[in-house]
């Protein structure tokens, strides 16, 4: 497993970084999107009404309503 070092969003996507900058995934993100933080395992964005979280693989771990 490689460990997050890095995220920006940056041209409406989420980049993903690990060791030595290597990407480690992308994903879609509209204008309105944020990105909340990472740790070095987890990314969080906040999606509209939403807060996602991915791990290192781009794979959703938890998703959850914030009104």
């Amino acid at each position: 497993m490689m460990a997050i070092t890095y995220a920006e969003v940056k041209s409406q996507q989420l980049h993903v970084y690990g060791e030595k900058n290597k990407t480690l995934y992308m994903h879609a993100m509209s204008p309105s999107d944020k990105l909340l933080g990472f740790t070095a395992n987890s990314v969080t964005v906040k999606k509209g009404q939403y807060t996602i979280t991915y791990d290192e693989k781009g794979k959703t771990i938890s998703t959850h309503h914030t009104p």
